[in-house]
């Protein structure tokens, strides 16, 4: 399920065969040129999700990546964001089990979460929706069978 042309910067790896696709071959740390942009919205059109992988980026390397698609903004119209880039939310798991009750973390006042398990967008009640998000993970979770 390659997808190549001759014409393409990027190498596109569809996941599957309705949504999801590996990207290979762009630097996220590194300015984009317009052709290689171009080529991201096409995919990103098409796929809906794109994966870079392996690719370490700071902050401002996730907001400037981000910009390339239009305005970025604030992260969420109602919690704060990451306190030096408002831009960023940062969502971390083992806070969230400690807050929310999942696990042997959880305070004795916490009752247990009732709300969506882990990361979701919520935000298409504001009055022009982003695009997109960019999730950039920093950790990957340990699966224990």
């Amino acid at each position: 399920m390659t997808t190549s042309a001759t014409n393409r910067r990027i190498q596109i790896k569809p996941l599957t065969s309705i949504i999801g696709a590996e990207i290979e071959g762009v630097n996220l740390s590194a300015p984009l040129d317009p052709q290689t942009v171009a080529e991201l919205e096409e995919s990103l059109v098409t796929w809906k999700v794109l994966f870079f992988r392996n690719q370490r980026i700071t902050h401002d390397q996730q907001i400037a990546f981000a910009s390339n698609f239009g305005e970025v903004t604030p992260a969420h119209p109602i919690e704060p964001g990451h306190a030096d880039k408002p831009e960023i939310y940062v969502v971390d798991a083992q806070e969230e089990k400690a807050l929310f009750g999942h696990g042997k973390e959880r305070p004795a006042y916490a009752p247990p979460r009732m709300t969506a398990a882990g990361w979701h967008t919520d935000i298409t009640f504001v009055a022009n929706p982003a695009l997109a998000s960019v999730l950039r993970g920093r950790r990957r979770p340990v699966i224990r069978r």
